[in-house]
C-alpha cells in the first residue's frame, strides 16, 4: 500500500472513533440526566459512574415492580428518603440483592460510614465489610434463603436498617 492510502485509512479509522466517542459520549449524558439526581451531582459523575448508577437503579425498580400486583407505579419501598423517619432512628437504610450488590442505600450513610450514597449503589457490599465479617452476612443471606423455604416466598433482596448505638 502507498503512503497516500496508508495514512487516509488512518484518518478514517481516527474519524470513525471519534464518532463512535461522540455517540457514546451523548447516549451516557442522556442517561445521566435521566437519574434522580441534582444537577450538581451529576455534573460530578464520571461515565462509569453513571452506568453502575443507572443498573442499580434498573435493578431495584424492577423488583419492586416484579414484587408488585398493582401496577408499575406500585411501590413497596416507602419513600423515606428526606423523611424524618431515619433521623429518628438515628442510623441508614441500605438494601442489598442476593449477588451482595447494594441496590439503595439512603444518604445517611454519609453521616454514619462517611462514605457516598452515589459510591455505594451497585458495588458489592463485601467491599465495604471486614473480611473477618464476611462470613456472618453471607450466613444472613442463607436465613433468608430458610425463610423462603418455610414461607414460600421468593426472597431476592434484603432490606436492612443499621442503626448506631
Amino acid at each position: 500500500m502507498s503512503d497516500y492510502k496508508k495514512s487516509k485509512r488512518v484518518e478514517e479509522c481516527r474519524s470513525a472513533a471519534k464518532m463512535r466517542r461522540a455517540l457514546e459520549n451523548g447516549g451516557i449524558n442522556e442517561l445521566a440526566q435521566q437519574l434522580p439526581l441534582p444537577d450538581d451531582e451529576i455534573s460530578r459523575l464520571d461515565k462509569a459512574s453513571v452506568l453502575r448508577l443507572a443498573t442499580g437503579l434498573l435493578r431495584l425498580r424492577k423488583y419492586f415492580n416484579d414484587k408488585c400486583d398493582k401496577g408499575p407505579t406500585c411501590s413497596l419501598l416507602p419513600d423515606i428518603e428526606g423523611s424524618l423517619l431515619l433521623d429518628i432512628l438515628d442510623g441508614f437504610l441500605i438494601c442489598v440483592s442476593k449477588k451482595c450488590r447494594i441496590l439503595y442505600v439512603s444518604q445517611q450513610v454519609d453521616q454514619f460510614l462517611g462514605l457516598n450514597q452515589l459510591d455505594l449503589i451497585g458495588r458489592n457490599i463485601m467491599e465495604y465489610v471486614p473480611p473477618s465479617h464476611h462470613r456472618t452476612l453471607l450466613e444472613q443471606f442463607d436465613l433468608e434463603e430458610e425463610k423462603k423455604k418455610h414461607i414460600g416466598g421468593n426472597i431476592e433482596i434484603s432490606v436492612y436498617f443499621v442503626t448506631v448505638l
